[in-house]
């Protein structure tokens, strides 16, 4: 419930693919995945009022996007004052990590090429 005694949360499902969440606006880049919103999250802005959600959640999908911090700034302007944000990332050590060609920011590949000897 949000801050408002019997009102239901927002939430939104960033780059849900198949991983609906059920009572969310999932949103996914392809309609493939049947999102109710349709949106390349590397365009600016998103399609949300400032404030529209109590709960967004990105999971496996910051690595993908060209601007991470851009990314962060939308997801501070669309979320309500207290809301929660919850992320997921591949950790850094896995393999999923660095194999992926889609991962966009890959500091820690550049870092680790740096001390080749």
């Amino acid at each position: 419930m949000s801050a408002e005694a019997g009102m239901p949360r927002r939430t939104l499902n960033l780059g849900c693919g198949l991983k609906h969440i059920r009572g969310a606006v999932n949103l996914d880049v392809t309609a493939a995945t049947r999102p109710d919103v349709v949106h390349d999250l590397n365009v600016r802005p998103w399609p949300f009022p400032d404030g529209s959600f109590d709960e967004v959640h990105a999971n496996d999908v910051i690595e993908h996007l060209t601007d991470v911090i851009g990314s962060m700034e939308e997801i501070h302007r669309i979320s309500s004052p207290g809301g929660v944000v919850r992320i997921t990332v591949p950790y850094f050590s896995s393999a999923n990590a660095f194999t992926d060609p889609t991962h966009r920011d890959r500091k820690s590949t550049r870092l680790n090429s740096s001390h080749r000897t």
